[in-house]
């Protein structure tokens, strides 16, 4: 579930930042939009806090009070916090920047740039960057897949959110409007969709390797959110061939399109939830490898599956189970197995 708001919140931000252009000569709607996007930088800046709450949660908590020592292993003696505090890094950034650009409309620029690089991220905890002898690939091929995903799902759902409350079909001016906005984004969107089929072509291959692995359940569940997109990417040709040509004169139109349009964005919300269920499962074993080969208990991810990982530290140990951390009085060696896409 905090997975699912995670990505869902890198979208809404990253698509505050492509319905800006779309929406910038249309001056009903923009100040609208950069309050949307401040709320949802904020609201992703919780959810990371959030993730490595969850983290540590999993690591130490249930048998012993969790503390501030707990956190700083998760952070400084994991790969996944390593890749944490860079995706923290950039969200803080971005919260900041969005905050400015609320008052000053020039700074868009800059937000798309910060919101871009936040979803770039996401690669840092992932199966990408567990994948070593190809990370040059997977990583890039993961992060440009998340930034298109939110340069079309994710700006389209903002759209719709800021121009709702129009009557469309009655209010002329409000339809032309719309029609505008729905024109400066059709570019955006073929090619936030024309990326995210060649970055989400090479990410499926290096993660699953060949057809049979569409079998195993990561591969099912993949296979589940790619038809989810795909279903978004009709509804979209739809729009774009059939009723965007009809939006400026035809108030029916204008309510078909909307309506398609939610359907479109209902896709790609079952999209993520099935990308936040993939997180959860191992990726199918390469074939003529052996299960010593594929990290065990993780089956190749990262972050999206899960990983052992020991941590050698002396800890000092006071009273009835009080940790001391830091005392050299008794060392503890604490093996802890995370899940790493909380």
């Amino acid at each position: 579930m905090l997975t699912w708001a995670w990505y869902t919140a890198i979208l809404l931000v990253v698509g505050s930042t492509s319905a800006a252009y779309a929406c910038a000569n249309a001056p009903r709607w923009p100040r609208r939009l950069t309050a949307v996007a401040l709320f949802s930088s904020l609201l992703l800046l919780l959810i990371v806090g959030a993730r490595l709450w969850s983290q540590t949660y999993d690591a130490f908590g249930g048998d012993q009070p969790l503390e501030l020592a707990h956190a700083r292993v998760i952070l400084f003696e994991t790969p996944w916090g390593g890749g944490w505090l860079w995706q923290a890094g950039a969200t803080a950034l971005t919260c900041l920047v969005v905050m400015a650009w609320r008052w000053r409309w020039s700074l868009w620029p800059m937000a798309a740039l910060c919101a871009s690089a936040t979803a770039f991220t996401t690669a840092l905890t992932g199966h990408a960057v567990g994948m070593a002898d190809q990370v040059w690939i997977t990583v890039p091929a993961h992060g440009v897949h998340v930034i298109a995903a939110g340069w079309w799902i994710g700006a389209l759902a903002i759209i719709m959110l800021v121009t709702a409350g129009s009557d469309f079909e009655r209010d002329t001016p409000a339809r032309v409007a719309l029609a505008g906005v729905i024109d400066r984004f059709s570019p955006i969107a073929i090619g936030a969709v024309t990326t995210l089929l060649i970055a989400g072509s090479v990410a499926t291959w290096q993660h699953v390797g060949s057809v049979a692995g569409f079998a195993s359940p990561y591969g099912l569940a993949l296979a589940g959110k790619i038809a989810a997109f795909c279903g978004a990417g009709l509804c979209g040709l739809y729009n774009w061939r059939v009723l965007r040509p009809q939006l400026s004169s035809s108030g029916d139109a204008a309510r078909q399109l909307r309506t398609m349009a939610w359907l479109e964005v209902s896709l790609g919300v079952v999209a993520l939830i099935l990308t936040a269920l993939v997180g959860t499962l191992s990726m199918p074993e390469p074939a003529g490898e052996s299960s010593h080969t594929v990290a065990a208990s993780r089956g190749s991810g990262f972050d999206d599956g899960f990983e052992a990982f020991e941590v050698g530290a002396e800890r000092g140990l006071h009273g009835a189970g009080h940790h001391a951390l830091g005392e050299k009085t008794q060392s503890l060696q604490l093996t802890r197995v995370v899940n790493l896409d909380a």
